[in-house]
């Protein structure tokens, strides 16, 4: 199943049901394909690290078989979870 998984170091994610909403219409919208196939996880306040600091990061993956283009993918993702 395509998906996209979210994972935070952010513990209070400010509305996540509305963020997934978006997250699932734009990997959709972006992938072509409907949306009744995707599934969007988030999973937050989990311990990161990025280059050995602990500020507030993200990790975002997605999967799918085909039809990813990264360079807008990665802008229109970054947009939405910034």
């Amino acid at each position: 199943m395509p998906h996209n998984n979210v994972m935070t170091s952010i513990a209070d994610v400010r509305s996540p049901d509305c963020l997934l909403m978006k997250l699932s219409v734009a990997l959709a919208t972006a992938t072509g394909m409907p949306e009744p196939y995707y599934m969007s996880l988030l999973d937050s306040g989990v311990p990161i690290t990025f280059a050995g600091i602990e500020d507030p990061c993200s990790y975002v993956e997605i999967k799918s078989m085909g039809a990813l283009k990264l360079p807008p993918m990665t802008d229109l993702f970054c947009k939405l979870i910034k």
